[in-house]
């Protein structure tokens, strides 16, 4: 048993130094970026527009209490990359969950789009830390979602996937939520 222990240490020993360079490559690029954004950015405005609820996974009893009009605001701070393929962004709001409850979301998104200008289209994703009523009381918890992107010029529409399951014997997720951003 402790032979075994031993060489599964020493076999993870290089993995593990992997893991914290690219641990440090992850932090450096987010620093370099947030940097970026203050220097060179614009200031964005979020206002989420719908919370779709799956019709396959929620009864029509069940959808009839749930709300898919997520009012709120949000304000970010984004830029490009120089070749303008990439763009992301830091961001925080706030918006009216499915049960109606104040939902607060802070976090990093980043989309490769398809032309640095005019018409184009990006996908990418969502890093973020949220809290919620339902999950321990507004615990707060990370969470990574993908994210696709139609824009034009400074206007964006973002759109993601929520995947779903239980939590004390409540539904939750499943949901398609869509935003748009407008760069100042």
């Amino acid at each position: 048993m402790r032979r075994s222990v031993l060489m599964f240490l020493l076999c993870a020993m290089p993995a593990l130094a992997h893991a914290d360079s690219l641990l440090d490559r992850a932090i450096d690029t987010v620093s370099n970026r947030w940097n970026a954004a203050g220097e060179n950015g614009k200031v964005d405005l979020y206002l989420p527009l719908h919370a779709w609820h799956d019709r396959n996974t929620y009864t029509p009893e069940e959808r009839s209490s749930l709300n898919e009009l997520p009012w709120g605001l949000g304000i970010g701070r984004s830029a490009t990359t120089p070749d303008g393929r990439s763009h992301y962004s830091f961001y925080a709001l706030a918006f009216r969950d499915s049960e109606g409850d104040v939902q607060p979301v802070a976090g990093y998104l980043q989309t490769w789009r398809t032309q640095p200008s005019g018409l184009f289209t990006g996908l990418g994703y969502t890093a973020f830390v949220t809290a919620r009523r339902y999950f321990h009381n507004y615990l707060p918890f990370p969470a990574v979602l993908p994210v696709a992107e139609l824009g034009y010029g400074d206007f964006s529409l973002y759109a993601t996937y929520v995947p779903g399951g239980k939590y004390k014997d409540r539904r939750y997720g499943n949901i398609a939520f869509v935003m748009a951003r407008y760069a100042f």
